[in-house]
């Protein structure tokens, strides 16, 4: 009877899988950026970085000139810009105080008042005012322009009114252009600015005064020789009555 050979199992060792570095580096990466896009953490670096890049188009009032007025548009950005829009507004339903600067004859109507040369109404040239736009604005650079008068008649200066001046500009590269709509529509970036100035004395000031009769109380304030004025007692009174 022939003997069966036994057999003898040699056990196996045990395989330890080593983990893919690679797989887990991928996974951490996807997990950041995830997190990132979902907290908006990304959206405000973004928006940050674009900000300390760019910089800003800033406006300054230089001087009255001759009928019109002298500004300054300043490029503080590393990239050329276009003026895409530039306007000079007029609050409606203001009151404004002019003088006169040379002598005119004035028509005496029937019932007594007073009618200045082609009427007592004036236009506003100044509103009309659209040269800027699509003008180039090289980085780091600034230009000088002259808006119109703020009255037609040659023999008008105004001494007391509110303005404001509001303009657009985008960037002349198309890239950063494409990025600068992505931040507006995420609210990290408006490329519009609106400045409200007060005109006192044919001088411009910046002013955050949402009154439109703001110009004519300082004008009165200042000026004691108008200051029993009709218009000078209204504006005190609405001062008063928590109107302005």
């Amino acid at each position: 009877m022939s003997k069966k050979k036994r057999k003898i199992a040699t056990p196996r060792a045990p395989v330890r899988v080593q983990p893919n570095p690679q797989h887990e580096k991928k996974g951490g990466i996807g997990s950041t950026w995830t997190f990132l896009v979902a907290s908006g953490v990304l959206a405000l670096l973004l928006g940050a970085a674009y900000q300390y890049i760019e910089g800003s188009v800033s406006l300054e009032f230089v001087q009255a000139l001759g009928r019109g007025y002298e500004f300054r548009l300043t490029n503080g950005t590393p990239a050329d810009k276009t003026i895409m829009r530039f306007r000079v507004v007029a609050p409606p339903r203001q009151q404004l105080i002019y003088h006169i600067t040379q002598d005119i004859y004035a028509r005496q109507t029937p019932d007594g008042k007073a009618e200045l040369p082609g009427g007592n109404l004036s236009y506003i040239p100044a509103v009309e005012y659209k040269e800027l736009d699509g003008r180039n604005l090289r980085a780091n650079s600034d230009v000088k322009f002259r808006v119109p008068p703020l009255s037609d008649r040659p023999w008008m200066e105004p001494d007391a009114a509110i303005f404001s001046i509001k303009y657009e500009t985008e960037s002349s590269n198309p890239m950063l252009s494409s990025l600068e709509h992505v931040l507006s529509k995420m609210g990290l970036r408006s490329g519009s600015e609106t400045i409200k100035y007060l005109v006192i004395n044919n001088y411009w000031i910046p002013t955050s005064s949402n009154s439109a009769g703001e110009a004519i109380r300082i004008f009165c304030r200042d000026n004691e020789d108008v200051a029993s004025a009709g218009i000078c007692r209204d504006a005190e009174k609405a001062l008063l009555m928590g109107h302005y």
